[in-house]
């Protein structure tokens, strides 16, 4: 076998009537395969091989192989025109080719073994894709998020060299033309204080922040 996409990962748009969705790229086995269904409202939910409402079923007809899945694997709600299903190939990270010395040449073992270690490869190549990555001019090799805290915000420390949790500022603000501190925007400059929230606010002709 040879792998000759790339992709690890595709996205599955539902329309209210559809029910099977297929999928590119090879797996090795059932397990191999994650389905993910994200409802409108943005939420992600792992889902199950299984045959109930909220299951969903797999075919392929020889692994490792391409296929389709169906879902629901059962009556139920079909997937609405705004949610999506999120296929992805996640194979466990593991080595289990065995490669006795002096022993029998057998070229498709190598193969096989060679085309798992693509796959591995692939899905980490994805997840990097996806991933927040600083330049490649920059000087800085070493950045640590801090552990969330509540009531902060994320910024970069006094030496710009690494991120660090700040306190929102409630006496400074950002003001707009015509605007007064009543409706202003706090400001985010890492001082002690707490934010104002503001809720519903629209921007008018003159450049108020009302509401």
């Amino acid at each position: 076998m040879t792998i000759s996409s790339t992709s690890s990962r595709e996205v599955k748009n539902g329309n209210g009537a559809a029910t099977s969705f297929s999928f590119s790229f090879k797996i090795n086995s059932a397990s191999d395969l994650r389905v993910t269904r994200i409802d409108t409202g943005g939420t992600e939910t792992v889902l199950s091989v299984g045959t109930g409402t909220t299951n969903y079923s797999i075919t392929v007809a020889n692994y490792p192989g391409t296929g389709s899945i169906t879902y629901p694997a059962s009556l139920g709600t079909k997937l609405a025109s705004g949610e999506k299903l999120v296929l992805e190939r996640i194979p466990d990270i593991e080595q289990e080719t065995d490669l006795q010395n002096q022993g029998a040449y057998k070229p498709e073992v190598v193969e096989a073994a060679l085309d798992y270690l693509t796959m591995i490869a692939l899905m980490l190549d994805d997840a990097l894709d996806r991933s927040v990555k600083l330049s490649v001019g920059t000087s800085l090799t070493d950045i640590t998020l801090p552990e969330p805290s509540a009531e902060k915000v994320l910024g970069w420390n006094s030496g710009a060299t690494d991120l660090e949790n700040k306190t929102v500022n409630s006496g400074s603000y950002l003001t707009m033309p015509g605007s007064s501190t009543d409706n202003a925007v706090p400001r985010f400059d890492g001082t002690s204080g707490t934010a104002l929230q503001v809720s519903g606010a629209v921007i008018d002709d003159s450049a108020n922040i009302t509401g």
